[in-house]
């Protein structure tokens, strides 16, 4: 009798326990219900069925970034008379020994017969830029055709895919978005040439695929052959505006590009379509890594030639007083992007 007796026990405690973690189980559940609820309110789109709770607080967070973010956006030009047909954004972090680089590559473009905007995202901290630095460039820019120079100031770090978003989202109702690295020198035609693709055809993505890259450390230079990378993203890339308006606000940390990639293909499904910018004047513009904050891989491929690297020992057709300048650039140490 008393081995039935503490068998019926045990069964009692097992349905008991069976109830309790039902029980938490489905306040698990309606919590997670109730908290999707509320982000997709609030604009923010993911998975339902995600069971990670850490990845649902990064999306909260990212929504609160991009809330603070919005608030401080400071116009430095603004020509209303003329309505710009192609986005530049240019997001910074640390880079006020390196910034001066995009910002002369973009007074310097030729055949520029449109109007175009710049817009800029950069934290407040010791290493910025700062909008002091670009007003110097203000009328060498009028003079190329930008007629409208937005400045965002980003209380606290933010992660390169969201800088993007929100610049896409501040964006006018242009043809193209260039995405334009702080420390890169893009050729003088990127602008004409970006805009006639996107102007002909229907085209979602634009890129290159091979370019010039120089490393500040060791005076090196290298030439990127996409052939040799399996990778879909290449270098200078722009897409179509309304496609990068409509991507989600998400923490991306790292393969920034990739993602965008996944993402404009998600919009446009099986039309998705790619075209690859093949002009030569990939040489008379320039790549630089050492005064950057992400891919510290990236020194060793540039001396060694590793794929998809390639040592070069051709022309460089840059001007004389932007390599001089480089040359006196000092490396910075590598921290987040």
């Amino acid at each position: 009798m008393t081995r039935k007796i503490k068998r019926r026990e045990r069964r009692k405690r097992r349905k008991e326990m069976q109830q309790e973690w039902i029980g938490k189980k489905l306040a698990k559940q309606k919590y997670n219900e109730e908290k999707f609820l509320q982000l997709h309110k609030m604009g923010v789109r993911h998975k339902r069925k995600s069971k990670d709770r850490g990845r649902l607080q990064s999306r909260r967070v990212a929504r609160e970034n991009v809330l603070l973010g919005v608030q401080n956006w400071q116009s430095l030009l603004q020509i209303t008379q003329k309505k710009p047909t192609v986005t530049v954004a240019l997001p910074m972090y640390r880079s006020r020994t390196i910034a001066w680089l995009a910002l002369e590559s973009l007074a310097r473009q030729k055949n520029v017969d449109f109007s175009w905007e710049l817009l800029i995202a950069e934290e407040r901290e010791a290493h910025a830029f700062g909008p002091r630095q670009i007003k110097k460039y203000i009328a060498q820019l009028e003079k190329a055709g930008c007629v409208s120079i937005q400045y965002l100031s980003l209380n606290k770090w933010m992660p390169l895919s969201q800088k993007w978003v929100l610049l896409a989202q501040r964006a006018s109702e242009t043809n193209c978005f260039i995405l334009q690295a702080a420390d890169n020198y893009s050729q003088p035609f990127r602008l004409k040439e970006t805009r006639d693709i996107f102007l002909q055809r229907d085209v979602d993505w634009s890129h290159m695929t091979q370019g010039l890259f120089y490393d500040i450390s060791s005076f090196s230079y290298a030439r990127y052959d996409h052939r040799l990378w399996k990778w879909p993203t290449a270098l200078k890339i722009a897409i179509q505006t309304s496609h990068m308006k409509r991507v989600p606000i998400y923490r991306q940390k790292r393969y920034v590009d990739g993602w965008l990639f996944r993402m404009i293909h998600k919009q446009c499904g099986r039309n998705f379509n790619v075209v690859i910018n093949n002009t030569n004047n990939w040489n008379k513009g320039v790549f630089t890594h050492g005064a950057n904050n992400i891919t510290s891989w990236r020194s060793r491929k540039i001396q060694l030639g590793i794929a998809p690297m390639q040592k070069y020992s051709g022309d460089v057709e840059i001007p004389r007083d932007i390599s001089n300048k480089l040359k006196k650039t000092s490396p910075l140490r590598l921290g987040r992007v």
